[in-house]
Parts: structure tokens; C-alpha cells; sequence
């Protein structure tokens, strides 16, 4: 038998909540240049996600994973997921699409560093699978990353 079968339902909900929570907050900030997560309105083929991501019960499921770049001359990629490696509490730096716990890669750097078309995205891309921890948890590392990540300002 798997064990864990029969909450998975109840998990890909706790973790859509929160996703939705995380993906509506870098939305909001400074730094981030778009943010790819189905279940916001800004999502360029929401209406189609709404057609097929549904749950068991027919509501919509738009996953738990989000995709965002960040703004290069802002923040520094690198130092935000160093920061993270080091120093998050609830989020794992990871070369993963899901777990139970919240994951952050940049593909393009990582999963797919190999890939020399241009097809494994934005150097500045980010991608966070989010796992069951409390989304304030998750936001705030997030947060400590982001001001970890802050470039300087260049004099004139």
C-alpha cells in the first residue's frame, strides 16, 4: 500500500493555497520581471488552465509550481540563491520538480545549464515547486533573499 495516497488530495491543496499566496506576493515586488504561475490572472493562457487544471472535485487546480525572473540590473540571482542555500529556514535550494517541502532552482543554471540553444531559459529564472510549510515561512525567506540580493547602487 502508499501511504501517502490518500492525502495527497489534501496536500495539492494546501500546497495550491499557498503557491497562490507566494506567486500574488513576487507579482508585487520590485526586482521581479514576470512571474509564470497559472493561477494568476496575469497568466497569458489562464482561460485554458482554467479549461484543464482541474482537481477531483472539478475546482481549479493550478499546481504548486511557479516561475519568475528576476530583474538583473536590481537583484543578483546568484546571491539570492546562495542566500537561500545557506541561510532559509523552510525553503531548500534543489534540483527537483516536487516534495513536500518547498524547492527553488534556477534551470538555466542548473537543470539546464547543459542546453546551449537558448532553450533552458532566462539566467535570471527562477523556479519554486512549494511544498506544505506555512506561507509566511516561505515568504519570509523569500524576503531575506531578496535583501541579500540587492545590488548597489553604481556611483555617477
Amino acid at each position: 500500500m502508499v501511504y501517502g495516497l490518500p492525502t495527497l488530495p489534501l496536500r495539492l491543496k494546501r500546497q495550491q493555497y499557498s503557491a497562490d499566496i507566494v506567486a500574488r506576493w513576487l507579482e508585487s515586488l520590485d526586482g521581479i520581471d514576470q512571474v509564470a504561475y497559472p493561477g494568476l490572472e496575469s497568466f497569458p493562457q489562464r482561460e485554458l488552465a482554467e479549461r484543464q487544471m482541474r482537481d477531483f472535485d472539478g475546482d481549479f487546480a493550478p499546481g504548486n509550481m511557479i516561475y519568475f525572473t528576476i530583474e538583473d540590473a536590481t537583484l543578483d540571482t546568484g546571491a539570492f540563491l546562495d542566500h537561500i542555500a545557506k541561510h532559509a529556514y523552510s525553503v531548500t535550494l534543489a534540483v527537483s520538480l516536487g516534495h513536500t517541502k518547498t524547492l527553488i532552482e534556477s534551470p538555466a543554471n542548473m537543470t539546464h545549464s547543459s542546453y546551449a540553444d537558448g532553450s533552458a531559459g532566462s539566467s535570471t529564472g527562477v523556479r519554486l515547486s512549494i511544498g506544505l510549510e506555512s506561507p509566511g515561512d516561505i515568504l519570509h525567506d523569500l524576503e531575506a533573499a531578496f535583501q541579500a540580493a540587492q545590488r548597489q547602487p553604481q556611483p555617477a
